[in-house]
Formats: C-alpha cells, structure tokens, sequence
C-alpha cells in the first residue's frame, strides 16, 4: 500500500455551484467522511489536490462538451475513481461520460445514506484492495500490472480506471473460466440497481481496446448469453 494513503482525507467534490454542494458535503460528514469543496478553476490551478484526496466528485454544471472535456483533464491528472454528480441520466450522456473516464454517477435525487453507502464501498476498495495487489501477468505480448493499475503493449501504457481494474482483477482471479455478466456486476458494484448490463458491456469495450494484441488477438472474449472470459490458453 502507498505510504499516507490512510491519512488522505477522503473526497474531493469539484463544483463551480458551490451551494449547490453543500448538502453533499453535510451528508458526508454526517457520516464521518470528510471532503473538501473547490471549483474547477482551483484545482486547475493546483494539482495538489489529486494528491490528498482519494475520490472525485465533479458536479456536470457546465455544457456537456464543457464536462467531458473537465472529465478528461480529471482522468489525466488523477489516478482516483471519479464520479459525476448530475440531475440527469441520459443513457447516450452517460455513455459519453464513461467514454471521457468516470467510473460512475451519483444522482443529486439519490439519497444521503445511499450516497455515503455507495462512496464507503469504493473507499474500502481502495484501501483494502488497489494497493495491496503485485501481481503482474502476461500473456501475448501484453502486461498487466494490477498493482500499478496498467496495461502495457509493445507500444503504449494504458492506465486503467476503478472498475477496469475490478473487472480485469476477477477475470484475471478466474482467467480461462467465464464469468457471468451478473457475477461481474455484483463484485464490481455495490449498488446493483444502479448497475447495468450497459454499463459494464461500456468498461469490457474500453479494456477490450487496451487489451488488443498486436497480432489482433482478443484476450476478452465474449461469451454470448453466459458473461466474459480472459482466454490466457492457446496462444
């Protein structure tokens, strides 16, 4: 485990609607999480805040090309799960989102124990699990590195986000066995109402892209009906 992740307080919540926060930030301490609010233009400014803190939460305010464009520059500067705060979940917006990095949303309508329920579990995931993992597999030409949460080809490294590297982590645990759709999602999320075959079929396509050989090889396969499979036989 990182030296001091213990010590990080727990959320970071970009907002530039700071008010509009606030009754987060009551939640979450309610139940003993701390958090700390900053705008976009501050955390911009200073990078430390990636630093010490150990989930993101950023507030969609702005136009949706606005927020992508936010959710890349977060994904680059950050290696911690990010989700998106929003009043909305419009599938082709979610997806867009997915696509930009977050690992997923937390709906303003959603109430104050599921909030901090949802964000406990990702905290006792990082803390249990991200950081304690070392193994280091692979197959075909390509590297996986859990504990550095990385893919890496011939020519690239891919980093992975939160629930890439849950998703890779079971299917590497039961590599050559395939895993149930429903499998999956019940170990990846700790809300399954708020899970999707969608969504996870988004994360085995962002993986599936990083995983590609260069002999055009799909390490992930689908297995139509039944879930997904890491094939590390025959090659």
């Amino acid at each position: 485990m990182i030296k001091g992740v213990g010590n990080l307080s727990s959320v970071l919540i970009v907002s530039n609607h700071v008010e509009k926060v606030f009754d987060l930030e009551k939640c979450l301490l309610k139940h003993g999480i701390q958090s700390t609010i900053e705008t976009f233009e501050n955390v911009n400014r200073d990078q430390s805040f990636f630093k010490s803190h150990q989930i993101i939460l950023f507030n969609t305010s702005y136009q949706e090309a606005t927020n992508i464009q936010i959710i890349k520059y977060l994904r680059q500067h950050s290696k911690w799960p990010i989700y998106a705060l929003t009043s909305h979940e419009d599938p082709a917006i979610v997806t867009k989102y997915f696509d930009a990095g977050v690992e997923g949303f937390i709906p303003f309508h959603m109430s104050c124990e599921l909030i901090t329920s949802k964000i406990k579990a990702v905290k006792r995931y990082i803390d249990h699990h991200v950081y304690k993992i070392n193994d280091i597999l692979t197959v075909s030409g390509i590297t996986f590195d859990l504990g550095n949460r990385t893919i890496q080809t011939k020519h690239y490294v891919h980093r992975l986000t939160l629930n890439e590297h849950q998703i890779l982590s079971v299917l590497i645990s039961e590599q050559n066995r395939v895993v149930s759709k429903d499998e999956l999602i019940s170990k990846i999320w700790d809300n399954h109402n708020s899970a999707t075959d969608n969504a996870l079929g988004i994360h085995i396509s962002r993986l599936r892209k990083k995983t590609l050989t260069d002999d055009n090889i799909q390490l992930i396969e689908t297995i139509w009906g039944v879930g997904y499979r890491l094939n590390t036989k025959a090659r």
